[in-house]
């Protein structure tokens, strides 16, 4: 269960809560000098004692699981991605169209181009005629399923034919290959 802030693709999330964060310490903080100037230590340093546990409770998983696995673009699944590996291996130095144009940067050291949005029908088109003359690449990446303004799998399945394609656990590249 999510609560939506805009409309079902922007959730409310801490992201979204950060800004009232600074308002929340200032709170906290007034709360603990009204404490303090009581003399109520006691409950000073039970309330600060229960912040403390608290914050760290929260933010040690996820710093665990950041040291374990990664977060983001530096998650094992990337580092240890088929489709990655293959692209270092080859280093090709043609135009390379992605879904995943972040990925390149961090793992392949070499820039992407984001594949056209599914209304540019013209651009989609010249990708094409890139690809099968040899002078572009699309490498398309599953887990990264949160670019759905832009060619989506099937459409690129419908595109080529399916001998372009050279697939991978984790996604596929789509090129002209000539016997390498």
């Amino acid at each position: 269960m999510s609560i939506s802030f805009y409309d079902e693709w922007t959730p409310l999330d801490n992201r979204m809560l950060s800004p009232l964060f600074p308002f929340i310490l200032l709170l906290i903080t007034l709360f603990l000098q009204i404490l303090k100037e009581q003399r109520q230590m006691l409950v000073l340093y039970s309330t600060m004692l229960f912040l403390f546990l608290s914050f760290s409770s929260s933010v040690y998983p996820i710093y665990q699981n950041h040291y374990e696995n990664g977060s983001g673009y530096t998650k094992k699944q990337w580092v240890q991605s088929q489709t990655v590996k293959y692209l270092k291996d080859k280093n090709s130095d043609i135009t390379t169209y992605s879904n995943g144009i972040e990925i390149s940067d961090l793992h392949i050291q070499k820039g992407f181009r984001l594949l056209p949005r599914l209304s540019e029908n013209l651009n989609i088109e010249k990708m094409k005629n890139e690809v099968y003359s040899g002078e572009a690449q699309i490498v398309f990446f599953k887990e990264v399923n949160w670019r759905n303004y832009v060619v989506s799998e099937q459409k690129l399945m419908e595109i080529f034919k399916d001998e372009d394609f050279l697939r991978f656990e984790d996604g596929f590249i789509i090129r002209k290959f000539i016997s390498e």
